[in-house]
């Protein structure tokens, strides 16, 4: 994620479906989330700068589809 503030960024929380699955507090900031089972997912993030003040991303959503045998 690209995430700028005037007085700094604090931290990036990455969501799925409106839960905390990683925070990362060093640009580039990253969330990596695996083994996802088939469904469909919305993803947002929260800033939080250095003054404490938070901004949420719009959601995003993605779908997961099970693996084809090779």
């Amino acid at each position: 994620a690209t995430a700028a503030d005037a007085q700094g960024v604090r931290s990036v929380q990455f969501l799925m479906n409106g839960q905390v699955f990683a925070t990362d507090n060093v640009a580039p900031y990253v969330g990596v989330k695996s083994s996802l089972r088939p469904g469909t997912y919305q993803f947002s993030a929260i800033v939080t700068d250095n003054d404490g003040m938070t901004a949420t991303s719009a959601p995003r959503t993605s779908s997961s589809r099970p693996r084809r045998p090779s």
